[in-house]
């Protein structure tokens, strides 16, 4: 549900529209926490836009997600969840070592 909100006035256009749909219909957004799911969406777009923008130009002009086509948008969201999931992973180890405070040596005292 989560990746099907779009605000009042900023429709998304139908490229973007079909490739959030397809990964969340494919499970790709099913181990990821639902908090997540709006920061996933967001950079998966700018991914596609930096490294496979021909997929969106695709998806315009073909108006179907042919064999040829699903398997380019496949593509794109798996190499995209893949460092995701690392930065996110990074992010968490990070956090919890700093939540964590440093554990003291034991010290010996001398009697």
């Amino acid at each position: 549900m989560e990746i099907l909100k779009q605000g009042q006035y900023s429709p998304l256009p139908i490229e973007k529209q079909i490739v959030i749909i397809f990964a969340g219909t494919k499970g790709y957004l099913d181990d990821l926490p639902v908090e997540r799911c709006r920061k996933f969406e967001e950079e998966l777009y700018r991914f596609i836009d930096m490294a496979h923008r021909d997929v969106w130009d695709e998806i315009r002009t073909k108006k179907v997600l042919d064999d040829a086509l699903r398997s380019k948008v496949t593509s794109a969201i798996e190499e995209f969840k893949t460092r995701f999931v690392a930065e996110l992973q990074t992010a968490q180890s990070a956090g919890q070592s700093a939540e964590k405070p440093a554990e003291k040596p034991a010290v010996m005292v001398n009697a």
